[in-house]
C-alpha cells in the first residue's frame, strides 16, 4: 500500500510540473484563472442540481470549454517564447480569460443596490 502511494505521489509531481512548464510557471495570474474556472464549473454543477437539469453532455462540454481555455494559455506562452518574450501574450491571454470570468459572474440585485446607495452617498459628499 505504501508503495502505491509513493508512486501515486510521484506520478503527481511530474504531472504538476509538466503542466507547471506548459504554463509559464504557477504565478498568481495561473492561480486566479484556476480558481476562476472550478468556480465556474462548481457553480454551474450546483445550478444544474438545483434545477434539476443534470446532463452529462452539457458537463462534457463545459469539462472541454475549460481544457480549451488552459490550452490556449499553453499555446500563448509557446508563441510568447517563440517571440523572445516581447510581447507578455501570456499574461494578455490569462487576463482575458479572467475578465471575461469575473464579468460572467451574477451580482445579486441587492448587492447592485447597496452599492448604488453607497455610489450616491460619494458623489454627495
Amino acid at each position: 500500500m505504501k508503495k502505491i502511494f509513493n508512486v501515486a505521489k510521484v506520478t503527481l509531481s511530474v504531472v504538476c510540473g509538466i503542466l507547471a512548464n506548459l504554463f509559464g510557471g504557477v504565478d498568481l495570474l495561473i492561480k486566479t484563472i484556476i480558481m476562476l474556472v472550478l468556480l465556474d464549473y462548481v457553480t454551474e454543477i450546483v445550478k444544474a442540481v438545483y434545477l434539476k437539469k443534470i446532463s452529462s453532455f452539457v458537463g462534457f462540454k463545459g469539462i472541454l470549454r475549460k481544457i480549451t481555455i488552459f490550452i490556449v494559455i499553453c499555446f500563448s506562452y509557446l508563441i510568447q517564447n517563440f517571440l523572445q518574450n516581447f510581447i507578455p501574450l501570456r499574461e494578455i491571454v490569462i487576463s482575458f480569460f479572467i475578465e471575461n470570468a469575473v464579468i460572467l459572474i451574477p451580482i445579486p440585485q441587492k448587492l447592485k443596490d447597496v452599492l448604488l446607495q453607497l455610489q450616491e452617498k460619494e458623489h454627495k459628499k
